[in-house]
C-alpha cells in the first residue's frame, strides 16, 4: 500500500480547497491500494484510513477531533494550522517550496518515493480542476498503478516506475488542458462541467454533473426512493404505491448511504463511519432507526421491506442490518462532493 500527502503554503492554499472537496472521489478511485492523507480534522479523513483504524486509533482520533474543533473553530485559524502542519511535513520529507503545491507518495513506513507537482493552471478554475481530477482518478485505477502500490518491490524500483508514470500523467493533463475546448469552449454544450455529486442507485455508485443529476432526479415518479443530499429531502413509495415525503439529517444520510452502497452486506450501525462518530452504541443504533424511518413508514414490518435485520445476531451490541432491495427497486441517493 502507498500513502499520499498533500503539501501547500499560503500562496497555493486554494489548491487545498479543491483537494479537500474532491477527496471522497479521489479515495473512491484509489480503491484499497492507496491511502490519501488530509491535513485537518480527523473526522473528515480518507475512507480507507477510517476502515483500517484500530479501536485505540479511533478513540485517539475522536480526541483529536474534539481538540481540533476547539482550537481551530474559525476559518482563519484552521487555514493557518493547515499551512503550519504542511510546513512541518515539508521539512520532514525534504520537499522544496518550488514544488508546491504537490502530492507526495510515500511507502509504509513513511519514505518519499514520488512527487506530483500540481501546476497552478490545473486549479485556477473549476473546469481546469475537473480536467485534472478526471485524469488523476483514471490514472489511479490503471493496472500498473495498482501493481506499483501492491507489489513486493524495493522502494528504489517503485520510485523509478512511479516517477515515470507521474511524468506521463503530467503530460496527459497538460495535453487535455491544451486540447480544443479544454480551457476555452465556444459553446455551453462543449464546456467541461464539474462533478456535482456522487450518487448511489441500483446501478452502483457514480459521479454526475449537475445536469446529469437533475435529469435523473426529474424521473422521480419512476423511483421508489429518492434522497437529495443537498436539500436532505426524501421521497419514497410504500408497498401500496403511496408516495411519502420526509427529510433526513446529514449523519443519517451518511449512515444510510453506506448500507445502500453495499446491498446484501450485514453491517452494524456502530461499524459505519457515521456510527463511529456517535458517542455510544445506542446512539448509533438510534441514528440507524431514524434513517430507516426516513425511507418508509415507521412500522417494523414496512421498514424491513428495504432493510433486513439479522435475527440470528443476539443482543443490542451485535444487532446488524443489510440493505436488501428487490430486483425491481429503483432508487437514487445523491451525496454532495
Amino acid at each position: 500500500m502507498l500513502g499520499v500527502i498533500p503539501f501547500l503554503n499560503a500562496g497555493t492554499y486554494s489548491f487545498d480547497t479543491f483537494y479537500r472537496r474532491s477527496l471522497s472521489e479521489i479515495s473512491e478511485a484509489a480503491g484499497e491500494h492507496i491511502l490519501f492523507d488530509r491535513i485537518g480534522n480527523p473526522k473528515f479523513s480518507d475512507r480507507l484510513y477510517k476502515a483500517m483504524r484500530t479501536p485505540d486509533i479511533t478513540k485517539e482520533d475522536r480526541r483529536l477531533q474534539r481538540e481540533w474543533e476547539r482550537k481551530y473553530s474559525t476559518t482563519e485559524a484552521e487555514e493557518r494550522q493547515r499551512i503550519d502542519e504542511s510546513l512541518t511535513w515539508q521539512r520532514t520529507f525534504g520537499v522544496e517550496s518550488k514544488d508546491l503545491p504537490c502530492l507526495v507518495f510515500v511507502t509504509q513506513p513513511a519514505q518519499k518515493i514520488g512527487l506530483l507537482r500540481i501546476a497552478r493552471h490545473w486549479f485556477d478554475r473549476e473546469s481546469s480542476w475537473e480536467v485534472f481530477l478526471r485524469c488523476f482518478c483514471s490514472w489511479l485505477g490503471q493496472k500498473h498503478v495498482v501493481t506499483l502500490a501492491t507489489a513486493d518491490l524495493d522502494d528504489a524500483a517503485v520510485s523509478r516506475r512511479l516517477s515515470r508514470s507521474l511524468r506521463k500523467l503530467t503530460l496527459k493533463v497538460n495535453e487535455r488542458l491544451q486540447s480544443k475546448g479544454a480551457t476555452q469552449r465556444d459553446t455551453a454544450d462543449e464546456r467541461v462541467q464539474p462533478i456535482y455529486c456522487m450518487v448511489i442507485s441500483e446501478k452502483g455508485k457514480e459521479s454526475l454533473t449537475r445536469s446529469e443529476y437533475e435529469q435523473r432526479a426529474a424521473k422521480k415518479d419512476t423511483l421508489d426512493i429518492l434522497i437529495d443530499g443537498t436539500t436532505l429531502e426524501v421521497r419514497c413509495r410504500d408497498a401500496q404505491g403511496t408516495v411519502h415525503d420526509s427529510s433526513i439529517r446529514p449523519g443519517e444520510l451518511a449512515m444510510l448511504s453506506e448500507y445502500m452502497e453495499f446491498p446484501g452486506k450485514w453491517i452494524r450501525p456502530r461499524d459505519t463511519n457515521a456510527g463511529k462518530e456517535c458517542n455510544s452504541l445506542d446512539a448509533a443504533n438510534r441514528m440507524f432507526y431514524a434513517a430507516r424511518r426516513a425511507v418508509g413508514p415507521a412500522t417494523e414490518e414496512s421498514t424491513d421491506r428495504f432493510f433486513k435485520r439479522d435475527k440470528s445476531a443476539k443482543g443490542t451490541k451485535n444487532r446488524r442490518f443489510r440493505f436488501d432491495p428487490h430486483s425491481t427497486l429503483k432508487y437514487l441517493v445523491s451525496l454532495p462532493t
